[in-house]
């Protein structure tokens, strides 16, 4: 299956969902979501994102860029 603007969008929300820490008073409590609740706030972003017609290109597919060979006359390049 190949990876798409929404599939990549999904995956980055719900590792910044990871670190967020709620201020509460002078303290910072860790929020504290399993990776099973990060991926459905994803979906639910996601989801809403679709249903207002906000992002028309998150199905796009994602062609990696080429990559370079790193090797010159059997030599690693620095």
């Amino acid at each position: 299956m190949p990876e798409t603007k929404g599939s990549l969008l999904r995956f980055a929300i719900a590792y910044a969902l990871r670190s967020v820490r709620l201020h509460v008073g002078r303290r910072f409590l860790k929020l504290g979501l399993s990776e099973e609740q990060r991926y459905a706030v994803a979906d639910d972003t996601i989801r809403e994102l679709r249903k207002c017609g906000a992002y028309k290109d998150l199905d796009d597919v994602i062609t990696p860029p080429p990559l370079e060979p790193r090797w010159r006359d059997g030599k690693p390049e620095a």
